[in-house]
């Protein structure tokens, strides 16, 4: 489910328009941008947490040129699952989900490869 698509159940589900729930999302994220900006965590109690994080200096290893290259600390972002979530997961039938993610991704391998019609300069 896209963005666009999760507007559309939240707002069928809540009775509010798209438009405002759409103004929602967009609060939503500007305001977990705000927070990450700030160096804030975000968590929504047993849902999930958002929050930047420090990446040690380290080395790398370039496969093209085949040397080790050497990797500036950094900051990410680190997102992690509530309870609420984990458990929902947790009752998914193991054997299930693993034969519907075989299938995306064979249906991934046989879909036909887009040629770059761009001129490369």
């Amino acid at each position: 489910m896209n963005k666009q698509e999760l507007i559309k159940v939240i707002a069928t589900k809540t009775g509010a328009t798209q438009v405002d729930t759409t103004k929602f999302f967009a609060a939503l994220e500007g305001t977990v941008e705000e927070n990450l900006a700030k160096a804030e965590k975000t968590q929504i109690t047993g849902f999930l947490s958002v929050k930047p994080v420090y990446r040690s200096a380290r080395k790398g290893y370039d496969p093209l040129k085949q040397v080790e290259i050497a990797i500036d600390p950094a900051i990410g972002v680190s997102i992690k699952a509530g309870e609420k979530l984990k458990k929902i997961v947790s009752e998914l039938d193991v054997a299930a989900f693993k034969a519907q993610e075989d299938a995306l991704a064979a249906a991934k391998k046989e879909a036909p490869v887009k040629k770059d019609t761009k001129a490369k300069k």
